[in-house]
């Protein structure tokens, strides 16, 4: 069973009415943490909106609980370099969702699902290595743009490479 540390008021009601385990906390502080960790906790899940607090409860976490699995909310690019220099597990807001309605716009017009689906996956595993990539560069902003540049290259590529079969056609994206 899941706990949750939540500082907004609406959320702790909502959480009360379900009879979920909460923490009416701010888990950047690291005594409401040691209060919500217990001993047999496998997992955090960090999904706040704001970066620089997301990126204090990483560092303490990791300085504290060194044995806790971290998976943290990335909310923007810059966050998701942050996240990716620190080394946890990290998934993009709004990537997955994106992918989502990428895969069934496909599909509309006329791609099969499993096709449009790989090329999903693909695009996916490109702007994960994209980020891995670029994440060293981010204060440098020649070298990010020339890698930047490249990977759209690479990505155009990839497309092009493999286009989506659409019936008795095949349909370029």
């Amino acid at each position: 069973m899941p706990t949750v540390l939540e500082i907004n008021s609406d959320h702790v009601d909502f959480l009360r009415q379900i009879d979920l385990k909460f923490y009416y906390a701010d888990a950047t502080r690291l005594h409401l943490l040691e209060a919500a960790v217990t001993a047999d906790a496998q997992l955090f899940v960090v999904a706040i909106d704001n970066e620089d607090q997301s990126m204090e409860i990483v560092e303490t976490c990791r300085k504290h609980f060194p044995n806790l699995e971290l998976m943290v909310r990335a909310c923007s690019r810059d966050h998701a370099y942050r996240l990716e220099e620190t080394g946890v597990c990290y998934f993009i807001e709004q990537l997955d969702s994106s992918l989502k309605c990428a895969v069934d716009v496909l599909e509309k017009l006329g791609h099969k699902r499993d096709h449009a689906e790989d090329a999903a996956a693909r695009f996916r595993k490109h702007e994960f290595e994209l980020i891995k990539e670029m994440a060293p560069h981010r204060d440098d902003a020649e070298r990010h743009k020339g890698v930047a540049k490249r990977r759209i290259r690479d990505l155009d590529s990839l497309l092009d490479n493999a286009p989506l079969p659409t019936g008795d056609k095949e349909r370029w994206i």
